[in-house]
C-alpha cells in the first residue's frame, strides 16, 4: 500500500502516512461509521395526502348541505322553495372552486368558460323562481361580455411573450397618447410655447461667450 500524496511504500498497520501526514486510504479496508453530520429528524417525513380520498371528502361535503336543505324544504313547505338558492349556491361554489382539482393539470381555457356558464345557469334558475324578466336583458350580456373577456385574457396571461408583446405595441403608445392629451387638457398654454423638433435648440452660453486668454511674458 503505498500513500496517495508522496508516494511512499507503508504498512497495512498505519493510518497517517509518516512522511507527509496524509490520512491512509485503501479501498478494500473497513471505514470505520462516525457520526452523521446532521441529528436525524425527529418529525420524520410527512405522509403523503390521499388526493382521491380528500376530493371525496370535499364532494360528500358539498352534497349533503344540498341533500338536507332540500329535504328540509320539502318537508316544511311542500315544494322546492328556498332550498333551491341554496343548493345552487353550493353547487356553483363546487364547480368553482372542487371540479378542477379533479384534474392533475387544469387548463383553464376550458374551466373559465365553464364555470361562467355555471353562473349563468344559476341567474336564470333566480329568474324563474322570482318571476323575473332581468336574465335576458341584464344578467346575460352582463355575464357574456365578461366571460368572453376573461377567456380571451388567460391564454394571453400564460404566455409572458404575448404580454411583453402587447405592451409594448399597444401599451407604451396609448399610455403616451393619454398622458398627453391630459397634458393638454391641464395646461395648453405651456403645450403651445413647447418647442417643436424642426426649431433650432438655443446654444449654451459657453459657446457664445468668447474666451479671454492671457499671455504672460
Amino acid at each position: 500500500m503505498y500513500c496517495i500524496n508522496c508516494g511512499v511504500e507503508l504498512a497495512d498497520s498505519e493510518t497517517v502516512c509518516p512522511l507527509c501526514g496524509t490520512r491512509v486510504f485503501h479501498p478494500d479496508m473497513p471505514r470505520q461509521q462516525g457520526e452523521p453530520p446532521f441529528p436525524p429528524d425527529p418529525m420524520g417525513h410527512p405522509e403523503e395526502v390521499n388526493r382521491s380520498g380528500a376530493l371525496f371528502i370535499l364532494t360528500m361535503l358539498a352534497v349533503l348541505p344540498i341533500v338536507i336543505c332540500i329535504l328540509c324544504d320539502w318537508s316544511v313547505n311542500g315544494a322546492i322553495l328556498w332550498s333551491g338558492y341554496a343548493a345552487g349556491g353550493v353547487a356553483l361554489l363546487y364547480i368553482l372552486a372542487v371540479l378542477p382539482l379533479w384534474f392533475r393539470k387544469p387548463n383553464p381555457v376550458i374551466f373559465v368558460p365553464a364555470d361562467f356558464v355555471a353562473i349563468g345557469l344559476y341567474l336564470l334558475y333566480i329568474n324563474f323562481a322570482t318571476g323575473g324578466h332581468w336574465f335576458l336583458t341584464f344578467a346575460l350580456p352582463v355575464t357574456g361580455t365578461i366571460g368572453v373577456l376573461v377567456t380571451t385574457v388567460v391564454p394571453l396571461l400564460r404566455s409572458r411573450d404575448a404580454i411583453s408583446t402587447a405592451w409594448a405595441s399597444v401599451g407604451k403608445p396609448g399610455y403616451g397618447a393619454v398622458r398627453m392629451g391630459l397634458t393638454a387638457r391641464r395646461c395648453p398654454s405651456e403645450v403651445s410655447r413647447m418647442p417643436s423638433s424642426r426649431q433650432t435648440r438655443p446654444q449654451p452660453a459657453w459657446r457664445s461667450t468668447p474666451v479671454t486668454v492671457d499671455r504672460w511674458r
